[in-house]
């Protein structure tokens, strides 16, 4: 899905907790400009520096949510969204589940791990 030694997704997974982390964040780190960013995250992922962040987060917190003992909200945040209501709206968008159905699916599946594999699969997909 996406390349250890790719710099920009490091630092992504580094600071997607932060909810005022953002694209011009991301090019301060990393000293690359928003447009070289762009251009980068088109041609490795197919889809823009700003979807890229949307989908590490909601990898982190797909993987949060397979733990039957973390509460929505400390997903939430630890995936870094301030707040609920993007939160659900982003999962619905991209999964067509709310975060609850997600934890749901995850849980009652016969084998977790293909059913985190799948809705990973599902995210890291560029053509949204």
């Amino acid at each position: 899905m996406h390349r250890q030694d790719d710099v920009m997704l490091q630092t992504i997974v580094a600071h997607c907790a932060d909810p005022q982390f953002n694209v011009t964040a991301l090019a301060e780190i990393t000293g690359h400009s928003t447009s070289y960013l762009c251009e980068k995250s088109y041609s490795i992922y197919g889809m823009s520096t700003k979807q890229v962040i949307e989908t590490v987060r909601l990898e982190q917190a797909i993987m949060l949510l397979a733990t039957d003992d973390n509460k929505i909200d400390y997903v939430r945040m630890r995936a870094g969204y301030e707040y609920a209501k993007s939160f659900r709206r982003v999962f619905k968008k991209r999964l067509g589940l709310t975060p609850c159905e997600c934890k749901e699916k995850i849980l009652c599946a016969e084998s977790k791990k293909s059913e985190i594999e799948r809705l990973l699969r599902l995210i890291w997909k560029a053509d949204r």
